[in-house]
């Protein structure tokens, strides 16, 4: 479940959106000021957050600035959903990098929708910005799934670095709610030897759920290893897209 920080000083605002958006599978949480708001972003770490900009001790550009400020805040998406119809209230909001801006009164299949987008968006940019990060790791992310393709001609010291690079706490983080996949077939030779690289980066994932796309790899990864009840083994992309339509 999606976690919403509200930032709003009216009461029935706040008390609006909890009641909208939790009958859409949504859990929000609630400020009622903006320093009370930037101090719920740090400690809480929503996946959005909607923000008012008229309020009374610091207003919703403040707040932008005190998140944009901040390491674990500066890349959450902001959403502005304010009465305001001010053009240039719209354009300085933009300058901060806002996700997208809502005018109260709001429709609610709208707003949900903006959020869901809001996530998706800033799920995909961070998970590129870790592929960035590596040679020959690729990141797909498609709704709820994130795939991870290892495209190289063999499995070196190069790739294993770039292995543990790419599978950091960030990126468990950013797929915490997404179906995992390794996707193998772009790896030009993969032999016996090689087994290790597989097991280091299962290893990475302790008891959260992985899908590893084996394809002409399949005969060599069931010939040597043993796969814990929480990592599945797939011959094709297909086949696991199958296993996952019947779940």
């Amino acid at each position: 479940m999606h976690q919403v920080l509200v930032i709003d000083d009216d009461p029935d605002i706040r008390s609006l959106l909890s009641v909208h958006l939790s009958s859409e599978n949504l859990k929000v949480i609630a400020a009622s000021s903006g320093a009370k708001g930037v101090e719920m972003a740090t400690t809480g770490q929503p996946d959005v957050i909607l923000l008012d900009i008229n309020m009374p001790d610091m207003d919703g550009f403040s707040v932008l600035r005190k998140l944009r400020d901040q390491k674990n805040t500066k890349n959450i998406p902001v959403i502005m959903l304010t009465a305001s119809s001010q053009r240039d209230d719209v354009a300085n909001a933009m300058r901060f990098g806002i996700a997208d801006y809502i005018k109260k009164p709001y429709q609610q299949p709208l707003l949900v929708r903006k959020i869901a987008i809001a996530i998706q968006r800033n799920k995909t940019d961070r998970l590129k910005s870790l592929e960035n990060l590596s040679q020959h790791i690729t990141l797909e992310r498609d709704h709820n799934m994130s795939v991870v393709n290892i495209n190289a001609q063999q499995v070196d010291k190069d790739l294993t670095k770039e292995a543990g690079i790419v599978f950091n706490p960030a990126f468990f983080t950013l797929t915490k709610k997404d179906n995992i996949v390794l996707d193998l077939r772009g790896l030009d030779t993969f032999h016996e030897a090689d087994i290790p690289f597989i097991q280091r980066i299962m290893e990475r994932f302790d008891k959260r759920k992985l899908s590893i796309v084996g394809g002409k790899h399949y005969g060599v990864l069931v010939a040597g290893m043993n796969f814990p009840a929480h990592i599945q083994l797939f011959i094709s992309m297909g086949d696991l897209m199958v296993f996952l339509e019947t779940q």
